[in-house]
């Protein structure tokens, strides 16, 4: 079994190992995937803060020079590219890690949100839960076919 589907920021790869969750869905990424533990919660933020900087800096730039030039449209155009920069970059917001399938406790599915939480136990064996939004549809299929000992009522 190996599958692969979409989520709002990036990617769901399953293989009969384990789940991983990642930003390109490239399946080479998977061999440097830990499992979710304190480093890759702090690396999605870092990522994350980088990707808000980002955006942040594009807005103050165009709104100083729409007041340089007193003219709105340098705003608009500015407003448009930091939409786009963050669109382009959302994927970089996601967290990247690895969740083994014998660590998972439950799945939940809403299927008119496309919604999957997953529960799980951490690297530190600590419950923890990710939640993905805008799932393929797919997806859902795939996991009331695969794993129906795991998924329970959202």
């Amino acid at each position: 079994m190996k599958e692969y589907f979409k989520h709002d920021k990036g990617y769901l790869l399953i293989n009969e190992e384990a789940f991983f969750l990642t930003s390109s869905g490239n399946w080479s990424e998977i061999q440097q995937l830990n499992e979710k533990g304190f480093y890759e919660v702090r690396q999605q933020a870092i990522r994350s803060f980088k990707v808000f900087v980002w955006v942040g800096l594009i807005l103050l730039i165009s709104l100083f020079i729409s007041f340089k030039s007193q003219s709105y449209y340098s705003f608009l155009v500015g407003l448009g590219l930091a939409f786009s920069v963050w669109r382009y970059l959302i994927t970089e917001t996601t967290i990247r890690c690895k969740i083994p399938m014998d660590k998972m406790s439950e799945v939940k599915i809403n299927e008119e949100q496309n919604v999957i939480v997953f529960h799980f136990k951490n690297a530190r064996n600590i419950e923890d839960f990710e939640l993905l939004n805008e799932v393929d549809p797919k997806a859902i299929l795939f996991f009331k076919d695969h794993f129906k000992n795991l998924i329970k009522g959202a």
